[in-house]
């Protein structure tokens, strides 16, 4: 939602299952066939603890440096 700048989970849902979002993000992953609903997306998020959610950040952007798609 912070990033779509958009104030409910509905509105950010609409953004992202738009097709350019979800081609440029295949373009990322293209492993990714769709997204999950953002109440899936947040039940899932509510019950990560925050340097867990960092890492897995981190992680993924070390891959993309890894895999020279970034």
């Amino acid at each position: 939602m912070f990033v779509f700048n958009v104030a409910s989970r509905r509105e950010a849902d609409r953004e992202m299952t738009m097709p350019i979002f979800i081609e440029n993000l295949k373009k990322f992953f293209p492993e990714i066939k769709k997204l999950p609903h953002n109440d899936t997306l947040m039940r899932l998020l509510t019950g990560i603890e925050v340097d867990q959610i960092e890492r897995a950040l981190i992680a993924c952007i070390q891959k993309l440096i890894r895999n020279k798609k970034w």
